[in-house]
């Protein structure tokens, strides 16, 4: 075997030390610091149908690192939360988990990718968490990506699960993406004089329901992107 052979037979291991001098200590403490800004305020989140995260993630990670960062909480953190966004006002979305700015030179291309991935999906539902922690934090002597919910975003039904929630707040958005379709400004505040005149039957009582959908259905009309007027529906609903 020549020299030659033997460089290009040398497999080189990528070990903790070197995950240390990549930046993956700050990786973690940065997601963790970001994700509480993003949801200062008790701010709702939401899953979007982002698909193949992780693997996203490991193929922007340099090939000599890939095995190290392989890993089953890593994976099950990324795939179930690193898809979470909040909504504005105007229905555009941003990742509370992804920031690029931040995050070690090591990271930045795997980053910057999973975030472009979860900004060109979209939302399928409102996210309520049953507990604090998301993902495994520590197993053993390795530290994993996670987060730490607010305790007051944290599910505090004792009647129905967070899972029951969430279904029942993606029937909410459909009834309300449905109704909304047919109603204009005019014919909202048609509805709220007739409840005004006394023609229904205890109409006053729906009137402040009246008045908020009159509301939502001028902002989402005054939108013009598609997907954007989706969004502010969920963030209606």
């Amino acid at each position: 075997m020549t020299n030659e052979d033997k460089e290009d037979s040398f497999t080189y291991i990528y070990t903790e030390e070197d995950s240390v001098k990549s930046g993956y200590p700050q990786l973690v403490e940065t997601l963790k610091k970001y994700f509480k800004k993003s949801v200062d305020g008790d701010k709702k989140l939401f899953i979007t149908n982002v698909e193949n995260l992780y693997d996203i993630y490991l193929s922007n990670i340099p090939e000599e690192a890939r095995q190290h960062y392989t890993c089953s909480a890593c994976r099950l953190f990324i795939n179930r939360f690193g898809g979470l966004v909040t909504i504005d006002d105007n229905g555009v979305m941003k990742s509370v988990i992804w920031c690029v700015e931040r995050v070690p030179a090591f990271f930045k291309p795997a980053v910057e990718a999973m975030k472009t991935a979860v900004l060109n999906s979209r939302v399928k539902s409102v996210f309520i968490p049953d507990s604090r922690v998301l993902g495994i934090p520590v197993t053993g002597e390795w530290t994993h990506l996670s987060i730490s919910m607010p305790q007051s975003m944290v599910s505090r039904s004792i009647i129905r699960t967070a899972k029951q929630l969430m279904a029942e707040k993606r029937e909410d958005f459909g009834v309300l993406s449905r109704v909304s379709s047919v109603h204009t400004k005019e014919t909202t505040i048609k509805a709220i004089e007739l409840l005004k005149s006394e023609t229904v039957y205890r109409g006053d009582r729906y009137i402040p329901a009246a008045k908020w959908f009159k509301q939502v259905v001028i902002k989402q009309k005054s939108i013009t992107n598609s997907v954007a007027k989706e969004n502010y529906l969920w963030l209606a609903t």
